[in-house]
């Protein structure tokens, strides 16, 4: 599976906004835990593990390698990936961090995710940093009316919820990342739904490697 550049923007937004449809199988039952502490959530992308933190009520819901794609999704436990109010995902692109930088990696999402919103979409540029080594850029993005047709159970019926995720491409030694941690919430973006989300690099371990 050779992607393209625009073919793997793309794949990227489709994940991102229909996954519930497609992954139905991952609706597993909550999982619940005594522990207090943050738990670290292990990885393996391409043979190669990376490292998140999570607090103790999140869990993993949804991994899963597709040819030259990594994809993996985490919720609060008492969420599902049909119906969630905050979740955390990374996606990887095999061999692709060459292929096209993350600030342009991230215009080219933001334009595709416009065709899937029906309100307004701000899209606020944060910068290039450094995470960990490796170049990467950060952007928040947001969807005053997100329609949530793609839900399995039927739960959401028409609604249709605002969303707003915090974004962030990393150009690793070999392949390209993104990840966002994300919110929704009924009505427009508020300042409690924006509360909800932080940079996504927070959630990496120490010393994990973007290979």
């Amino acid at each position: 599976m050779n992607l393209g550049v625009k073919s793997l923007v793309n794949l990227a937004v489709l994940f991102a906004l229909s996954n519930a449809a497609a992954i139905s199988i991952a609706q597993a039952e909550p999982a619940t835990t005594a522990q207090d502490s943050p738990r670290v959530h292990e990885l393996a992308v391409f043979e190669h593990p990376l490292s998140f933190h999570f607090p103790h009520n999140w869990r993993l819901a949804y991994s899963e390698h597709r040819g030259d794609m990594f994809s993996a999704e985490f919720v609060p436990n008492d969420e599902f990936l049909n119906k969630w109010s905050s979740l955390y995902c990374v996606q990887s692109f095999k061999n692709k961090a060459n292929s096209i930088n993350a600030e342009a990696f991230l215009d080219t999402f933001a334009d595709n995710y416009r065709h899937s919103c029906q309100g307004e979409v701000n899209y606020n540029k944060i910068g290039s940093q450094v995470i960990n080594g490796q170049p990467a850029f950060s952007a928040l993005l947001s969807c005053s009316k997100m329609p949530l047709n793609h839900s399995t159970d039927g739960s959401f019926g028409q609604q249709s919820l605002s969303e707003i995720g915090h974004f962030t491409v990393v150009q690793g030694q070999q392949h390209l990342y993104l990840m966002h941690h994300s919110a929704r919430g009924v009505g427009s973006v508020s300042v409690d739904i924006a509360k909800a989300i932080q940079a996504p690099d927070k959630a990496i371990t120490g010393g994990t490697v973007f290979k």
